[in-house]
């Protein structure tokens, strides 16, 4: 099985921009930056909060809806995994990563790949695929995990 793994850029958003629903964007963006503020690796309860508002999301658009959760520091940190098309089809991985670093509203690239995500989730709805798309939200891209087994981006793809 082939494997594919693309993260979600904001330059990656300007070329979806036209097929993106505004309010949408501008409803999640809003939601993931000011109702999960601070979605550090000290924070779990933004953390969380902010993966079950993925997880929802993703589950208004596909069937195939998941947390893989794992361990790190004694804590339990949850990747949101939403998937389209058959299992057994080549698998294209479209990932983005929701935690931020410190104190910052993370906008700039973390909540705004994940609306990325949710926005490629709305637009896959009901679409015949001739491959299995995953799109996945990370956690623990941020140091100290930055380059790490602990990101979640690394633990997904072992």
């Amino acid at each position: 099985m082939r494997f594919f793994l693309i993260l979600i850029t904001t330059f990656t958003l300007n070329s979806l921009a036209q097929d993106a629903d505004s309010l949408s964007v501008s409803k999640h963006m809003n939601n993931i930056v000011h109702d999960f503020p601070n979605r550090n690796y000290l924070n779990l309860s933004s953390l969380n909060g902010c993966a079950q508002y993925i997880h929802d999301e993703f589950g208004k658009y596909s069937e195939d809806v998941s947390f893989q959760n794992y361990q790190a520091q004694g804590n339990e940190y949850k990747n949101v995994i939403a998937r389209f098309g058959k299992k057994e089809d080549p698998k294209l991985v479209v990932g983005a990563h929701y935690d931020v670093c410190g104190g910052q509203d993370g906008a700039d690239d973390n909540a705004s790949g994940v609306v990325g995500l949710l926005e490629i989730a709305r637009m896959l709805k009901g679409v015949e695929l001739n491959l299995q798309i995953e799109l996945v939200a990370y956690t623990l891209e941020e140091p100290p995990f930055f380059r790490s087994e602990k990101m979640g981006s690394y633990v997904h793809a072992k």
